[in-house]
């Protein structure tokens, strides 16, 4: 199949759950990766941490190995809080300087902190379903003057393809991202 990475499932660390709960996900997203890595494929730690413990132990471990490059974080559930998703990734660059290497995150829903993003990773990927969801719903990505960005329902006559729809909203919102990561601010902020 030639599969280049596997993102290891996320296993989800809930705040209310004791922390036995967290430990015996952790050692399920530990188990999958090891697998994964067994068989083959190439596996991406999926990182999730309520407590600095948890964090201190992604460290360890990544510093142990150092064929550990990327890594991957989904922002649309437990981070999904802007300040939650904030304090993650300020911890996730304390982790990068903690293992004195750089690091590619994979980052789930994280397309808001592009710029945050842009300034302290080297390369980063950001996986964002938006431009599918909203071709599906029949909407068009559409910048405004003021460098905000907008979704605009345009329905689509019977049968047709809502593929070039598609690309457009792809090339347009990967582009609003792109120049995100490389520090440009929105009009709107200059």
């Amino acid at each position: 199949m030639d599969i280049q990475l596997f993102t290891v499932p996320n296993y989800s660390f809930f705040s209310d759950a004791p922390l036995l709960h967290h430990n015996y996900n952790l050692g399920r997203i530990l188990r999958v990766t090891e697998r994964v890595s067994e068989a083959g494929v190439p596996a991406v730690l999926h990182l999730n941490a309520i407590h600095e413990h948890t964090w201190q132990g992604w460290e360890s471990l990544i510093m142990d190995h150092p064929e550990i490059r990327h890594i991957c974080m989904e922002f649309q559930t437990g981070y999904a809080s802007p300040n939650v998703g904030l304090a993650a990734l300020n911890r996730l660059v304390k982790l990068q300087e903690n293992v004195k290497r750089p690091l590619h995150p994979i980052l789930i829903g994280a397309g808001r902190y592009a710029g945050f993003l842009g300034k302290h990773f080297g390369s980063c990927t950001i996986v964002d379903a938006q431009p599918f969801l909203q071709t599906f719903n029949r909407k068009i990505f559409k910048e405004l003057p003021d460098g905000k960005f907008r979704w605009n329902f345009s329905s689509t006559k019977p049968f047709e393809s809502l593929i070039p729809r598609f690309k457009s909203n792809l090339h347009d919102h990967s582009e609003r991202i792109t120049q995100r990561l490389a520090g440009v601010p929105p009009v709107w902020q200059s």
